[in-house]
């Protein structure tokens, strides 16, 4: 039987590919000659839209400064300075102008440019600003009254800042200005010229801002000199620079004789046309290179990844955990690669964390009868122990060894790295008992156990008598009337045991400290098994929801509180203690 030869489908595509490339660059050039008449008309305008949208912007920052002024001046402490100075005494003028000097620090962080700002106040001859208020001496006096006279329009400019000023009552007269509020806010020339330099930067102009023909600020990267721009009131004009040609765009403020001109080169606003123009041409003479480009194209884009793809799985499927693909071109490659190297990822971190739980348990351990069971604890146990017998105190003498029977059979115990909370907690009261014998009445131990299944929950041994250690050795250390408190509490979702003690010690450094190591995993901080180790192992166990936090406690001292979160897997179902099936 004859086979037919069947066409590929690569062919295919590339057959279509030259077909639409073909139509495209026909198509193209029909529509740009069409366009390109359309687009010079409409470009200039387009610009002037622009042009129109900046000044409105830099209008509406420029007039705030304005508007704050007015508030100021209208403020209910200025005008209790103002009006009734005589009656107040002098906690309220304090009062009154630290309120005015907040009121202008305010204003001035609501403004997004930098201000320097003064309010006059005649009937207590006083300058504020947002720093102080001291008295005006003649010197400054006159220095704001001719800078008032000299400018009746409310905007004033020097050589080093551009401003506005406001009066209350209104200045008619000038010689009836010493008796009027005069609040005054000015901007720096330099922060007026980075403000044009940034709203340059999208349409790449010269931007210029004139009063009455006189220019106050202009962006960096001048394009013409600034004696030509103000010799003429046209609000679009083209002037010829040499071999250049420039619009010069003005857009006037509506309410003062502010106004914003803006200088773009001809080209640049052209330019969309030129590039579209260009591009086509580029596209005609390399349309004839894109089908054989393609062949390599699918070569390397396709098939050569998916050849790596099968190589990384081969290395995985013979153990290589630590095989990770690189980032791909496409969005579908780079799906496939971010789900394999997730997948390795999450076999790599079953398999680490098994291996780290159990070794920091082992860790664990070691340090709990390294640090834990001091010479200095046992030789306190034994004498105390001793003591009792002399004194034939049997039944605590007894009690007493019971207790450290307990606690030595708990921790030297090595078959199983978990235990039930149950009997981790039972395992802290042992070692608590054991202190409070020690310290008698001067440390009391509270013990608050809400009522759940939080008793079959299974948890890393150690942690919270070392938490219970940390308070009677560094929160209560020579401390009379001392609280230790032991709280379990839960939730729907999670479970708490808290250590907690009133002890005077804490303070916001060390707490701080804390917080850093269980943060960073410092262990080498502290006593007994270290508060990063003991955050470390609930990770490992629980997962990121397991965690250890430090507080201050309503008690007056540190509030150590370790968090399980709820789950039926970690759980013991039938068993004493062990690990939770996960």
């Amino acid at each position: 039987m004859k086979h037919t030869r069947k066409p590929s489908t690569v062919w295919i595509i590339f057959l279509i590919l030259f077909i639409s490339m073909a139509l495209m660059v026909v198509s193209g050039e029909v529509m740009i000659r069409i366009a390109r008449q359309e687009l010079e008309t409409r470009a200039l305008e387009t610009t002037k839209a622009e042009i129109g949208h900046i000044s409105d912007a830099l209008y509406a920052q420029l007039t705030s400064i304005q508007t704050e002024n007015t508030e100021i001046l209208n403020n209910e402490s200025v005008l209790a300075l103002a009006m009734r100075s005589s009656i107040l005494d002098s906690y309220e003028m304090v009062s009154y102008k630290s309120a005015i000097m907040k009121l202008m620090r305010t204003k001035i962080a609501q403004t997004n440019i930098a201000t320097r700002a003064q309010l006059y106040i005649p009937t207590v001859h006083t300058i504020i600003t947002p720093q102080k208020a001291v008295e005006v001496s003649d010197q400054e006096l006159r220095e704001l009254l001719s800078i008032v006279t000299a400018f009746p329009n409310g905007l004033y400019y020097t050589e080093d800042e551009i401003g506005f000023w406001s009066a209350s009552p209104l200045i008619y007269n000038p010689a009836a200005a010493p008796n009027s509020r005069i609040m005054m806010n000015g901007i720096p020339r330099s922060a007026l010229r980075e403000m044009l330099d940034a709203y340059t930067q999208p349409i790449g102009c010269q931007l210029v801002l004139t009063f009455d023909s006189v220019v106050l600020a202009s962006s960096q990267g001048a394009l013409l000199d600034e004696s030509v721009l103000g010799s003429s009131d046209e609000d679009v004009r083209m002037i010829q620079s040499g071999i250049h040609a420039y619009y010069v765009i003005r857009a006037r403020h509506a309410f003062s004789s502010l106004s914003i001109i803006a200088v773009l080169p001809v080209d640049s606003v052209m330019r969309n046309i030129y590039r579209l123009q260009g591009m086509m041409k580029i596209w005609e003479l390399i349309s004839l290179l894109i089908i054989g480009l393609a062949a390599m194209a699918y070569y390397r884009v396709v098939c050569a990844p998916l050849k790596r793809i099968s190589a990384k799985m081969h290395q995985i499927g013979d153990g290589d955990l630590s095989v990770r693909m690189g980032p791909e071109k496409t969005a579908e490659l780079e799906n496939v690669r971010r789900t394999f190297n997730g997948m390795a990822e999450r076999l790599h971190q079953l398999i680490d964390r098994e291996y780290k739980s159990r070794l920091l348990a082992a860790s664990a351990e070691k340090k709990a009868l390294q640090y834990q069971i001091t010479p200095h604890f046992l030789y306190n146990t034994y004498f105390q122990l001793r003591n009792l017998i002399r004194l034939e105190e049997n039944e605590q003498a007894g009690h007493l060894a019971d207790l450290m029977g307990n606690y030595l059979r708990y921790i030297v115990h090595q078959d199983d790295p978990c235990a039930t909370l149950a009997e981790e907690l039972e395992h802290a009261r042992n070692y608590a008992e054991i202190q409070r014998m020690r310290f008698g009445d001067r440390i009391d131990v509270i013990y608050d156990m809400a009522a759940g299944g939080w008793q079959k929950l299974v948890v890393p041994r150690l942690l919270v008598q070392p938490l219970i250690e940390n308070a009677f050795g560094h929160g209560l250390k020579n401390m009379e009337n001392g609280i230790v408190r032991l709280r379990v509490q839960t939730t729907e979702t999670e479970t708490e045991i808290s250590v907690e003690d009133n002890g005077e010690t804490l303070d916001d450094e060390t707490l701080s400290r804390l917080r850093r190591v269980l943060q960073e995993g410092d262990s080498r901080e502290g006593g007994g098994i270290a508060l990063a180790n003991i955050h470390r192992r609930l990770q490992l166990h629980f997962g990121p929801a397991g965690r250890l936090e430090c507080s201050r406690s309503e008690l007056g001292g540190l509030r150590a509180v370790i968090v399980i979160p709820a789950g039926e897997t970690y759980f013991a179902h039938g068993r004493g203690a062990g690990v939770a099936t996960k």
